[in-house]
């Protein structure tokens, strides 16, 4: 859809400066074509913006709408090697990260690591979290998370954090 719609755009931009090509003011003044263009680049511009937030609320309607995202604030205890998320028992994301992206998120940042469509009703997550623990151990953590999907959009944090009490990672779940 994208593509089409881009191709069309271009399309008809090459149709007005062709236009626009045949006339006088083309090669008598520069200024009036430049200032034309410039208005087309505008409203192609604006155009992608509607066509961006048309496409999303087509194909992810606030009302069936499911976001989760991933929050990291570790390092000491867990360093983050793949992700998985399971909603209703099918596998919805499977993610690996290099050590530049855990630091990143372990910067204060969120990713979006899912969004998608879930009918009304109640429904199950599992997240798997597996990297690195204390003393440089292989770490594996499951957490599950149940909620009931209604008329709205729900936001949901899968979050790793370093538990200085317990002196090892912890695995919450969070709706917004």
């Amino acid at each position: 859809m994208r593509n089409s719609s881009l191709n069309s755009i271009l399309s008809c931009l090459m149709v007005l400066v062709g236009l626009f090509a045949g006339t006088s003011a083309f090669s008598s003044d520069f200024s009036v074509l430049d200032s034309r263009v410039s208005a087309i680049k505008k409203d192609v511009i604006d155009l992608g913006k509607d066509m961006r937030i048309f496409e999303r609320v087509a194909i992810y309607p606030d009302d069936k709408r499911v976001s989760i995202f991933l929050t990291l604030d570790v390092g000491k205890f867990f360093l983050l090697k793949s992700f998985r998320i399971k909603i209703d028992d099918a596998t919805v994301v499977s993610r690996d990260f290099h050590h530049h992206e855990t630091q990143g998120l372990g910067n204060g940042a969120a990713v979006r690591v899912f969004v998608g469509n879930i009918e009304e009703g109640d429904h199950k997550i599992l997240a798997f979290f597996e990297g690195d623990g204390p003393r440089d151990r292989q770490y594996k953590r499951a957490v599950k998370y149940t909620f009931t999907k209604k008329n709205d959009p729900v936001f949901i944090e899968m979050r790793a954090s370093d538990s200085e009490k317990r002196l090892q990672p912890e695995f919450l779940v969070k709706e917004w």
